[in-house]
């Protein structure tokens, strides 16, 4: 019999694989920088920081990859600033899958102030074709000083010679005669900056007791002049009266006030009083070592009762002191507190000092820190008793304090008879804080 013609069916099983299409990534110093990035990373070498005018120029790297499963098309690489420069650049053209590809960018400033551009990379990629990021570079000018004095208002500004070892009169640096203990003295100066960009001022000291500088600026901006006074205050005991003092506004314009002035035989109270005044009404106060012993009259040698006739300084500063031992080095201790002004603070040991002694610590103060010393035996004690051993004394040093009905912040602290502690970065970072926080910026 003849087979049947029964239907023939055969499955057949089709795929297809489909290849995924090229993905742009660029990275940074090994950081990827997202598609639109507008805030420069200094992780991802898109902020270049500061460098000089002039200077040779600063190379960064940046890599573009292909994370896609064919090839990406590289079309086009530019930046939009006359401050930065392509260097190296990939021609146009494919990276291949899982390949990539670098070129470098140069930040070479013709002039200060900051800088940005942005990168613009064009490709093939879906929906980065035209991949951005902002970078961003400083550039820093060269300040360049003059100092300059005159002999009077009526007189002409003349330029001060660097490092020199004379005065001169028609300069403002020969003060006239002027009477000890009460006399005072005060000559204008001009800062002036010749430079391109901003002159920074760290400080300007005087490096004689009878000598004080005031109204130093921060800054002097390129082209322009700003102004400082030196007075001249020659004292020979703790007497010294200050003329500023004498006016009822004499913190007008003022946002702190530093008191470090050794006054201990001033006991005018009227004088005394507008001094206070002013902290009253809430100017700050930044209390450093000799002005403890300021001011002090009466039974000041005995703890004195609040709204006493001399308790006034006392009271503003928030703890009453009237003498120290003889000096050696002494160990601060911080508290254990959340105050601000201790924040990352380390106890620290000072060279020899003096430790001011605590007749009485008022109940509205804040102790940050206290000190302790070994005290040597004076020539009197061995004197008495050969075999005399050093004794240890342990005071507060640093505090904080609110004073009057406007509750003034006052700090103050008895540390700094010495040029070597006043000039030791933990005391400066000490008192810088503390300034800080007396003005209400920490």
């Amino acid at each position: 019999m003849p087979r049947s013609a029964a239907p023939l069916f055969i499955a057949l099983s089709l795929s297809t694989h489909v290849l995924s299409a090229g993905e742009i990534r660029i990275t940074g110093q090994g950081f990827e920088i997202q598609d639109g990035s507008a805030v420069p990373s200094v992780t991802r070498g898109t902020q270049f920081g500061d460098f000089p005018v002039g200077a040779t120029q600063l190379t960064r790297t940046f890599v573009i990859h292909n994370d896609g499963g064919t090839p990406l098309q590289l079309n086009s690489i530019s930046e939009n600033s006359a401050h930065f420069q392509l260097g190296t650049v990939p021609n146009p053209g494919p990276i291949a899958a899982g390949a990539s590809k670098s070129f470098d960018l140069a930040f070479n400033p013709s002039s200060p102030g900051v800088k940005t551009a942005t990168v613009t990379v064009g490709s093939d990629d879906a929906d980065e074709g035209t991949y951005t990021f902002v970078v961003e570079g400083t550039g820093l000018g060269t300040p360049q000083i003059e100092i300059r004095g005159r002999e009077g208002a009526a007189s002409p500004w003349l330029a001060i010679t660097k490092n020199a070892t004379s005065g001169s009169a028609n300069r403002g640096t020969i003060f006239p005669d002027t009477p000890v203990n009460g006399g005072l003295t005060t000559s204008t100066f001009q800062l002036r900056n010749d430079g391109d960009d901003t002159l920074a001022v760290s400080s300007i000291t005087s490096d004689g007791a009878d000598f004080a500088v005031a109204g130093v600026p921060s800054s002097v901006a390129a082209g322009a002049t700003e102004t400082f006074t030196i007075a001249f205050n020659p004292s020979k005991g703790t007497d010294t009266r200050f003329e500023i003092y004498e006016s009822d506004d004499w913190a007008e314009g003022y946002d702190v006030i530093l008191h470090d002035e050794c006054s201990a035989s001033v006991t005018e109270r009227p004088y005394v009083d507008r001094i206070l005044a002013a902290h009253k009404a809430g100017v700050p106060a930044v209390n450093l070592h000799c002005a403890m012993h300021s001011y002090r009259w009466g039974d000041f040698r005995n703890p004195v009762e609040i709204g006493a006739e001399n308790a006034g300084w006392y009271e503003m500063i928030g703890v009453q002191s009237t003498g120290h031992g003889p000096q050696s080095p002494i160990d601060v201790s911080y508290a254990e507190s959340e105050h601000p002004v201790l924040k990352g603070l380390s106890n620290w040991t000072t060279i020899n000092e003096e430790l001011y002694n605590n007749v009485r610590v008022f109940g509205n103060t804040e102790v940050l820190a206290t000190g302790d010393q070994i005290q040597q035996p004076r020539k009197r004690d061995l004197k008495d008793n050969p075999d005399a051993k050093g004794t240890k004394a342990s005071a507060v040093v640093v505090w904080t304090n609110h004073y009057g009905p406007n509750k003034t912040r006052i700090f103050s602290t008895t540390l700094g008879h010495n040029n070597e502690t006043v000039g030791d970065d933990r005391y400066l970072e000490l008192v810088t804080r503390g300034l800080m926080w007396a003005t209400d910026n920490l």
